[in-house]
């Protein structure tokens, strides 16, 4: 099964690697040259996160706007710590 997994997550960052522009994630002490698999983990996670999931969503009730740019931030974070 993690085998499975771990083969999954790499085929995916594989097809999505035209939009790898900020990854590997590095920490201001430490640079790193190649993405991990935490790195790859995290873009799954965000590129998953990231797809309108409000389809089945009812129209009522309040709506929250958020702009693009801080929905991509909140998503770029909550994707590297979850």
């Amino acid at each position: 099964m993690l085998m499975a997994l771990f083969s999954l997550v790499c085929l995916m960052v594989y097809r999505w690697r035209e939009r790898w522009d900020t990854l590997p994630r590095s920490a201001a002490w430490y640079l790193k040259p190649h993405a991990t698999f935490s790195d790859c983990l995290a873009l799954v996670r965000r590129m998953i996160w990231a797809e309108e999931n409000d389809a089945n969503s009812r129209s009522e009730g309040e709506m929250v706007l958020i702009s693009s740019n801080r929905l991509d931030r909140l998503l770029e974070q909550l994707a590297a710590t979850a």
